[in-house]
């Protein structure tokens, strides 16, 4: 709210308190409450329980993206029904202060901030990108394009949810590894694996960052895997003889 609005709010309220607090203070407050409301109810889809819930009985790479993805699909859709309520309730604030140039003023720059609100909470975490994302390795995974790789396994970089929204706090669908081969241009990769693949490499034969090259390529355990190029699913994995 600038400052001409305020001094004339101000204003108002000292001259015409009646007027003032039958226009004026509604014209304020519902486009208030509906700002609270669509932030409360983003917040409310962001928790972890409302992924838990949909990632509920997911034993399959695609099952776990598809689950995310329904996930930022409700996202988008709060952060849309947030934005129809504000112009709702800046609707409902205009007509009732219609005859109150400040309160029609009130009304619709509250109303502004909290529609730019409702469009920038999904905006802030790029969940429209990360949507996209997965939906492309969802597409690989359908369509068996996966990226294959032969690597080494080195030290474990523990449990964690997909690469996002707050993974500390989410569900952990996933054990983080560190890689390396030929495949990875010799430098190290995080692989994501689902925990449904029922995968632990063998800790006696994984890269040892104190020997050389030559020696890792002869002692530790090379392993074939088949992994989605945006978030580093590993979707198949069995050692090399």
């Amino acid at each position: 709210m600038n400052g001409m609005l305020t001094i004339q709010t101000v204003g108002m309220m000292m001259k015409r308190p009646d007027e003032f607090f039958k226009k004026v203070i509604p014209a304020i407050l519902i486009p208030i409450f509906g700002l609270l409301s669509a932030a409360l109810v983003f917040q409310y889809a962001l928790r972890p329980e409302a992924l838990e819930k949909l990632l509920d009985g997911a034993q399959s790479p695609y099952a776990v993206l598809e689950a995310y993805d329904k996930w930022y699909g409700e996202l988008i859709t709060v952060s849309i029904a947030g934005a129809a309520l504000m112009a709702v309730c800046c609707a409902a604030a205009v007509f009732i202060g219609r005859k109150s140039a400040v309160a029609v003023a009130c009304a619709v720059v509250i109303s502004l901030i909290g529609i730019l609100v409702s469009v920038m909470m999904p905006v802030s975490e790029d969940i429209s990108g990360q949507r996209a994302k997965i939906r492309e390795d969802m597409a690989q995974i359908e369509n068996a394009a996966t990226v294959p790789a032969e690597i080494i396994f080195g030290k474990e970089k523990g449990d964690s949810g997909l690469p996002g929204i707050s993974t500390e706090e989410h569900p952990a669908m996933f054990t983080v590894y560190s890689g390396i081969g030929e495949d990875t241009g010799h430098g190290w990769m995080n692989f994501y694996i689902p925990d449904s693949l029922g995968f632990t490499p063998d800790s006696g034969k994984m890269y040892d960052e104190n020997k050389s090259v030559d020696w890792n390529n002869e002692n530790a355990q090379l392993y074939f895997v088949t992994y989605t190029t945006n978030y580093n699913i590993v979707t198949t994995i069995e050692p090399r003889d």
